[in-house]
């Protein structure tokens, strides 16, 4: 699998017994009945090598094109998932950022999203809603009135359009 990694490309191990390249490992390989291995480097697009997808075989085999299009099927779907892992945690990291300093700014923090048909609905707002509003930062998730019922009546009378407009324009 070192081999893969070193030359950037698939490695094809037909026969460990005899194969070079499994020197340093061949005893563990076939006690464990491992007598074939392909190795296929998963590499992201800017170079950095990822990991290695491999097959281990209990027969010695040589390879057949469906079985290198399997590997490289298989390889390309290893860095989709380490890809998309490495994505989810950027993004929880910037979304824990972004909690962190909606907590330290006075006031409510909040993104709100308007439809063209006027529909508010918030997408994200801060526990300071609690504290100024008396209501659960959840309850306004989930329905944006329960906000608007906090203003006074004369407020809340053109608030929703007031909003569309402001959207609008």
């Amino acid at each position: 699998m070192g081999a893969a990694v070193f030359r950037r490309s698939r490695v094809v191990s037909r026969d460990v017994a005899t194969d070079p390249l499994w020197a340093r490992h061949r005893g563990v390989a076939l006690n464990n009945g491992i007598k074939a291995c392909w190795a296929q480097p998963v590499v992201h697009e800017a170079g950095e090598i990822l990991g290695v997808f491999a097959i281990h075989y209990q027969e010695s085999k040589a390879p057949t094109s469906q079985d290198c299009w399997i590997i490289e099927a298989l390889s390309a779907l290893a860095k989709f998932a380490i890809d998309n892992e490495r994505r989810r945690t950027d993004l929880r990291s910037a979304n824990d950022r972004f909690a962190s300093l909606a907590t330290t700014v006075p006031g409510v923090v909040y993104q709100r999203v308007i439809s063209p048909q006027g529909d508010i609905r918030y997408t994200f707002i801060s526990d300071a809603v609690k504290e100024l509003f008396g209501v659960a930062p959840e309850e306004v998730l989930s329905d944006p009135h329960a906000l608007f019922d906090c203003f006074d009546p004369s407020y809340r009378a053109n608030f929703q359009q007031r909003l569309a407009n402001a959207a609008a324009a």
